[in-house]
């Protein structure tokens, strides 16, 4: 875990951070924020459990208490289906944010870096 704007970053966030990342990593298969290689080469990152793709141009990936990952942003209109995908074993660091000692309230975010797992793209896999 990587932070992206350390003057805010404290104790407190840091225990709230370890929290949310264990919960994200005790998640099984794909993740919001994770990534997925496309069959062209691009990466893209998921933005719902679901398997849907966020917009080309980003958005933002809110890291909730029970790691689960809230998006924000543009969609694609590609949902992939979970067996057409294969797990790489690799990872790839995704920007994440949360509230500053859990405090909603403006300009009060934490931009993390975590880790992410990495997944390739192929319509053929799910074919026997």
């Amino acid at each position: 875990m990587i932070a992206s704007n350390n003057d805010a970053l404290d104790p407190e966030d840091m225990a709230l951070l370890r929290q949310r990342e264990n919960a994200r990593n005790a998640r099984k298969g794909p993740r919001s924020g994770d990534y997925v290689i496309m069959p062209d080469g691009a990466t893209r990152r998921f933005c719902s459990d679901g398997l849907s793709l966020g917009s080309v141009t980003g958005g933002r990936y809110h890291l909730d208490r029970d790691g689960r990952v809230q998006y924000s942003g543009g969609l694609d209109h590609h949902h992939i289906r979970q067996n057409d995908l294969r797990d790489t074993g690799r990872t790839k660091l995704g920007s994440f944010w949360f509230f500053h000692r859990d405090k909603m309230q403006a300009r009060n975010d934490i931009t993390v870096q975590l880790d992410c797992r990495v997944f390739e793209f192929s319509p053929e896999s799910g074919k026997t």
